[in-house]
């Protein structure tokens, strides 16, 4: 038997009608929008574990957000190197060959050529 359970619903919104995933806990009627909540909810509930583990000082937490909100507090510079990591990542520019024309999407240069 698999963790989790997902359940289709309807939701309705006066002129329209949309499809939402509900994640049930396989153990009690805990329920959540997002799987990775219901993981967290299973190992911290039920198997007694810590969801999430701090690589830098071995804090234990039970929340994607409590464990991004510690990463901020305890070891900003974790958190500023991968933000300037990914700057970086995305400056990257693509250039013409046959002009002075540059930019960061492959797409862009196709249409430009």
């Amino acid at each position: 038997t698999s963790a989790f359970r997902a359940v289709r619903s309807l939701e309705e919104i006066p002129g329209t009608q949309f499809k939402q995933r509900i994640f049930h806990c396989h153990v009690c009627e805990f329920e959540s929008k997002t799987k990775r909540t219901v993981a967290d909810h299973i190992k911290v509930k039920h198997l007694g574990e810590a969801a999430y583990s701090c690589q830098e000082c071995d804090m234990q937490l039970n929340s994607q957000k409590a464990f991004y909100k510690h990463k901020v507090r305890f070891h900003p510079a974790i958190i500023e190197k991968r933000r300037l990591s990914v700057k970086k990542e995305n400056a990257k520019t693509m250039s013409c060959t046959d002009c002075c024309y540059s930019t960061k999407y492959r797409s862009h240069l196709a249409i430009h050529r």
